[in-house]
Order: structure tokens, then sequence, then C-alpha cells
């Protein structure tokens, strides 16, 4: 189900939110960069067929936060991302990448504000005008997933999505992940 427009269990619109779980603020982040196939790799970076996705690291999602274990610098291209959901409800994740001159403090703040209103029940801001959503992806409860998308220079933000039927959705914000 898309984010954009859910409706949250209990009935109240929460709108859009999102982002994936990609390093600084939402666990441990190493920095290291994928190299492009035909170039030699260093031990961390493992070695993939041209043109198919290099796995960088794993989102793992809980009952109470969000938790990425992945590089915070990668090289431009195709990369797959493992989605493991150990929470009691499905695991959606959104990645955006920010337009030229935004940060991601403004997307933090986005999202952080859109989980107040959520919780005040008030109208959802819905996506951010300043970023596009590049990729989403799901996994049901207990279950792992793979977020495979190409990207381009620029700076992205991660969006955890957490839906479960005793509550109206849980957000996380992570990021920034580095493009270059």
């Amino acid at each position: 189900m898309s984010i954009l427009g859910f409706i949250g269990s209990v009935g109240r619109r929460v709108a859009w939110v999102g982002t994936l779980c990609i390093a600084v603020g939402c666990g441990s982040a190493s920095t290291a960069t994928v190299s492009p196939a035909s170039e030699s790799r260093s031990p961390t970076t493992p070695s993939s067929p041209p043109g198919s996705p290099v796995s960088v690291g794993t989102v793992t999602l809980s009952d109470d936060g969000c938790a990425l274990d992945a590089p915070s610098v990668l090289d431009a291209g195709p990369v797959g991302l493992a989605m493991v959901n150990e929470a009691a409800g499905r695991f959606d994740v959104h990645l955006y990448r920010l337009h030229d001159s935004h940060r991601y403090d403004e997307f933090a703040a986005h999202v952080a504000e859109e989980m107040r209103r959520a919780e005040a029940g008030e109208a959802p801001l819905g996506h951010p005008t300043f970023a596009s959503l590049v990729a989403e992806s799901s996994a049901g409860p207990g279950s792992e997933a793979e977020l495979d998308v190409g990207v381009t220079s620029g700076t992205y933000a991660i969006g955890c999505i957490l839906f479960t039927l005793s509550s109206d959705p849980l957000i996380w914000a992570v990021g920034p992940l580095e493009v270059r």
C-alpha cells in the first residue's frame, strides 16, 4: 500500500510518510563506497555482475524504531538494501531523493511534524514537496524483503513506516545517504 493517502488502522488519514532507514540517526553506519563492477573492490564491498544491484546494507525495523547497517556514501548505480522486519506489523520503506539545495534536516523535520499531526488528529502534510519518491518496498511481520534501486548523484533520505492493527502508523526518518 502506498503511504500517499493511506488510511491508518483506526481510520485517521495520515497521508504520506516515508524514508528508508539509511545512515546517520537510525543506527550505526560505516563509510564505504560501491565501486563500478569493472574496478577492484575493498573487502567490505561485495562483487556483483555489471548492472546488477550491489548489496549495500540492511534496514531493520522493530516495534521501537528503525536501524540501518550500511555505508553513508555510495557511488551511483544499482544498489540493494535488505529489509528485516522484527516488528509485529507491516514494514514499509520509502527512499526519497532530496531536491538540490535541500537538506536532510528539512526531511527529518517534515516527518516529525507529520507524526505530531497524526498523533493530534490533525490534517496531514502529505509527501514533502522538496523530495522525490525513488523507491518503496514492504515486508510483512517477521519477514524479509529486498529493495533494489538505481541511485544517481544526490542526497537521499529514508522513511521507515510501521503499520499495526492496534495503532496508527509509526514513522521514522533516517539518513542522509550521499550518492556520488
